[in-house]
């Protein structure tokens, strides 16, 4: 089986009712891949 190209960069999050429950954890990621956040806002 031969996986699509653009999946490599893809993360997995898990979480329970609604994505507020990752979005701090969701924020960071995206940090460390270059996006600009401020945390504090979240």
């Amino acid at each position: 089986m031969e996986r699509p190209s653009d999946i490599q960069g893809l993360i997995y999050l898990p979480f329970t009712d609604a994505v507020n429950d990752i979005k701090v954890v969701l924020a960071k990621e995206m940090v460390k891949q270059g996006f600009k956040i401020d945390i504090s806002k979240l």
